[in-house]
């Protein structure tokens, strides 16, 4: 028993020694100094312009059609395109909610209507994929082959029906409410952010293709500094908004992370979208819990 505890205390010494020396390298001038410098090389220099590419990747609208750049590319600017489609549906919802107010159940279901319409159903696509491919798959390339597959099975088909019944079900409950708006474009659409920042492509030469005439880039890796900039923002904007405790709806966007790098060796657009998907939910659910 003696030799058990010793050793247990060896295991935390060296456990702690080891997050001081990483917190000690992660905080030393020269690492702060190195971030500082990706910071201001990876800072946007067309934010406006970088906004409108986002809203290209985040949704079907006939946008103004600009120099191509990768989803990777725009980390910066994704969370004020995600602000600028809260700030639309959030004015949508309260029209819809004004006319339809004693019907909850319709004002929600065509809240639902008309972002499938804006969005092309691309997340939700995503979401359907993603759950035939790891739920159905039997190796890493049946597994990918059927997440590229169009066809829809059935762990796609309960993915999907589940995503509108339970995003139908809470937005009737919830009603119209800026700050959950505003918290629920911001963290599902950062959601993917830290995959794309600090996990590999399932599929070698994997390209990441934009909606803006099929055009397709190689996609690279998201800037890590951006991705953590931007992350705490919209945690700390969130949780003013609303309450720290919707910070967990992230938490599945992480296990499924988690999931395509045991099942995948990495991630791929399904993936990404999926994030985003499961992010918005886990939004609701916690807003209507804590209102209930």
């Amino acid at each position: 028993m003696r030799v058990f505890v010793e050793t247990v205390k060896d295991l935390l010494r060296a456990s702690n020694q080891g997050v001081r020396r990483a917190a000690t390298a992660a905080f030393s001038p020269k690492a702060l100094a190195k971030s500082f410098k990706s910071l201001w090389a990876d800072a946007p220099k067309d934010l406006a312009g970088d906004s409108l590419r986002s809203l290209h990747f985040l949704t079907r609208l006939p946008l103004p059609t600009l120099a191509y750049k990768p989803f990777s590319d725009l980390v910066a600017a994704i969370p004020l395109a995600s602000a600028a489609l809260a700030l639309a549906f959030w004015a949508l919802a309260h029209g819809l909610w004004w006319i339809w107010g004693g019907a909850p159940w319709l004002a929600a279901g065509l809240l639902l209507a008309v972002q499938t319409l804006v969005t092309g159903a691309l997340h939700d696509d995503a979401l359907a994929d993603t759950a035939d491919g790891l739920g159905g798959g039997h190796s890493k390339d049946h597994k990918l082959a059927i997440m590229r597959d169009s066809h829809v099975g059935s762990y796609g088909l309960v993915a999907t029906v589940l995503s509108f019944g339970l995003r139908w079900s809470a937005w009737a409950l919830i009603g119209p409410a800026l700050g959950l708006m505003l918290s629920l474009w911001l963290l599902s659409r950062w959601a993917c952010l830290p995959s794309m920042a600090w996990q590999t492509a399932a599929r070698p030469g994997a390209s990441e293709a934009s909606n803006q005439g099929g055009q397709a880039a190689a996609a690279g890796r998201a800037s890590r500094p951006w991705v953590g900039v931007t992350g705490l923002g919209v945690a700390v904007i969130a949780s003013l908004l609303t309450t720290p405790l919707i910070l967990l709806a992230l938490l599945p966007a992480a296990t499924l992370a988690w999931m395509a790098q045991r099942q995948l060796g990495g991630v791929t657009g399904d993936i990404y979208g999926a994030q985003m998907m499961l992010t918005e939910i886990g939004v609701l659910l916690i807003w209507a819990a804590w209102l209930s």
